[in-house]
């Protein structure tokens, strides 16, 4: 035997041992650290901002097999003030139904506390709908009292003019 034949009769030996090639395992990555897998929207604020994975999680699968990637405790609206890279949840990775790993959910940067311009202009329009009610009332309201006065100065007049006549 030639010495340079031993790797390939190694090679096909352990091919022979391996299962099936649809079965075969291949490493997959769950979560990239800093990757995005969250955005949620910011208090008082039209806007969002990106929730990301604090560390990587590989495992090994079956080929085209993907492990679950579910988020715990990942609000849908943030207050600040946060700094960049404070934890606001978790990641469960899980395979089969089993917790593989739990990687801390973080903001990528900083959030800001909303300011009062922020919180007035996010209560702006209901206190515009509010004001338009009111004055809605308050000109219902006066419209009513002045048809009640008209309606009792008539009914005067009336009593007036045909008490004047039976005299």
């Amino acid at each position: 035997d030639e010495p340079g034949l031993q790797p390939e009769r190694l090679r096909l030996a352990l091919a022979e041992r391996l299962p099936p090639p649809a079965f075969r395992a291949v490493l997959a990555t769950a979560l990239r650290r800093g990757e995005v897998v969250a955005t949620p929207s910011l208090a008082f604020r039209d806007a969002r901002t990106p929730l990301v994975a604090q560390r990587r999680v590989r495992l090994v699968v079956r080929r085209g097999e993907r492990p679950r990637v579910r988020l715990v405790g990942v609000p849908d609206e943030l207050t600040g003030p946060l700094d960049a890279g404070e934890r606001v949840g978790t990641a469960v990775v899980s395979r089969h139904g089993d917790v593989v790993a739990r990687v801390p959910v973080v903001t990528r940067e900083d959030v800001p506390a909303p300011s009062i311009g922020d919180r007035l202009s996010s209560a702006l329009p209901s206190l515009w709908l509010i004001g338009g009610l009111a004055v809605l009332a308050a000109c219902s309201l006066l419209f009513a009292l002045r048809l009640r006065r008209r309606t009792r100065r008539r009914r005067a007049r009336g009593e007036r003019a045909g008490g004047t006549e039976a005299a």
